[in-house]
């Protein structure tokens, strides 16, 4: 039961994080969702399809949810929330500087959403470990 409880919570998350961005695309001209999903500078994924995109980003989250499962009754945590802040703040930049495709612009105003759903998406990500005992005992 427990393997199900992350394995749900890490599907979710995940689409959390791209539907956040695709409402948010939806209301702007931002590219936001793409660029989450935008693989095309890693070595053979030049062209790589959705699918291909989505396993990629299931793989980080699931990394990220994994690292926050290890430290989350650790002074740590704390630590690894703002340290997590931070690499995001700067992976909204190097994603755009890596991309093949030239529709990724650099605008503060996306850089705020950018930061926003994903500070939403490590609110969540501590709202699932502090909730799983509930949903994982017996």
């Amino acid at each position: 039961m427990k393997f199900l409880y992350h394995i749900i919570a890490i599907l979710v998350l995940s689409t959390f994080l791209y539907l956040f961005f695709v409402i948010t695309d939806t209301l702007g001209t931002h590219h936001l969702a793409e660029l989450l999903m935008n693989i095309d500078f890693l070595p053979g994924f030049r062209h790589a399809g959705f699918f291909s995109s989505l396993l990629f980003h299931l793989g980080t989250t699931t990394a990220v949810y994994i690292a926050f499962q290890c430290i989350k009754n650790s002074h740590f945590y704390p630590i690894g929330i703002i340290i997590s802040i931070i690499m995001f703040g700067m992976l909204y930049p190097f994603l755009i500087t890596m991309s093949v495709r030239s529709m990724f612009v650099f605008s503060w105003g996306d850089y705020a959403i950018w930061m926003l759903g994903h500070i939403l998406f490590l609110v969540l990500i501590d709202l699932s470990l502090r909730f799983e005992k509930n949903f994982t005992h017996h």
